[in-house]
């Protein structure tokens, strides 16, 4: 009895000390991660890069456990992908005044767990995209001010949970357009500085998920606000700086879901407050820089009190 008493507590002991080395090797293991992240993200940023990390990394008696989430922003000079390509946990990536070879490219392509890539006036070919193709966790792609061709475009169809496009003062072509048409999975949608007619918004029909549209500065008319009462699950619009007035408004009472609308910068008058005001799922009006009066305000917040109204310090007149 004695001699199995025994071998039962040198098993517990056993197996105490080898948990406690495990645990042990496991916590040693997980600083020199945390430590050699952090020697990373000093390097990049004494290249000159703008490298960050977020919040706290979960810790143990002070001993960080986790490597807390990175992100890396690369303006001018020659991106060190090799060195950032060393980070866990790297979310954001962003690039802007640099040029990237379809190398280059390669070894983004690689960086699976980045949800946010950013290409502003990032000079790049064609093929390039199809690296770009290959980060299947990218939910928001940022481009500005380049190239975007229909095979670009078509590239982004392979990415399973690409959520949000943002791009800003690039050329669309109607064949660009129709390739952004068919990522049905979008929910949001930036095309701020894009010039498009009414004709080119009519590729973007086929986007039934998406919810937030953001046309500014895109030289609309009137005329061309027609074709958006055919986005049935709009939820936010973005109209500002845009050549359009009180006449186009009459479009915007089709999209029934509507709760934020952008028409600062734009034309409407007073007149525009009639058809506005029967926008019942309206929450949000944003109108400065317009031609309403303050007294149209007024009146409309008198009669919609829940309607948010936001009319900057100063209208047009």
């Amino acid at each position: 009895m004695q001699a199995r008493l025994r071998f039962v507590w040198r098993t517990v002991w056993i197996s105490i000390a080898l948990f406690a080395f495990v645990a042990c090797a496991w916590i040693g293991w997980r600083w020199l991660v945390y430590r050699e992240q952090e020697k990373v993200l000093a390097a990049l940023t004494a290249q000159g890069a703008n490298a960050w990390a977020e919040g706290g990394a979960s810790s143990l008696l002070g001993i960080p456990l986790s490597c807390r989430p990175t992100g890396v922003q690369f303006d001018g000079g020659e991106p060190d992908l090799a060195l950032a390509a060393r980070l866990r946990n790297l979310w954001y990536l962003g690039f802007r005044d640099v040029t990237l070879p379809d190398d280059a490219l390669s070894r983004v392509g690689e960086m699976s767990g980045v949800i946010w890539l950013s290409l502003d006036r990032v000079k790049m070919t064609d093929n390039a995209w199809q690296h770009v193709g290959r980060l299947e966790n990218l939910q928001d792609l940022c481009v500005a001010q380049l190239p975007l061709t229909e095979s670009a475009i078509a590239c982004l169809s392979r990415l399973p949970r690409l959520s949000g496009v943002h791009i800003t003062r690039c050329n669309l072509s109607d064949g660009t357009l129709r390739q952004l048409g068919a990522l049905e999975r979008l929910w949001e949608l930036q095309l701020t500085g894009c010039e498009i007619a009414a004709d080119g918004l009519r590729h973007l029909k086929p986007l039934r998920n998406l919810h937030v549209l953001d046309l500014r500065s895109c030289n609309l008319n009137d005329a061309d606000l027609a074709v958006l009462a055919e986005f049935p699950s709009l939820h936010v619009l973005h109209l500002g700086q845009n050549p359009v007035s009180d006449s186009g408004l009459r479009h915007l009472p089709h999209i029934r879901g509507l709760t934020v609308l952008d028409l600062s910068g734009t034309l409407i008058t007073d007149h525009g407050i009639q058809i506005l005001e029967p926008m019942r799922s309206l929450d949000t009006l944003i109108v400065s820089r317009t031609f309403l009066s303050e007294g149209a305000i007024e009146e409309l917040r008198a009669a919609r009190p829940n309607l948010r109204i936001d009319s900057g310090d100063t209208n047009r007149y």
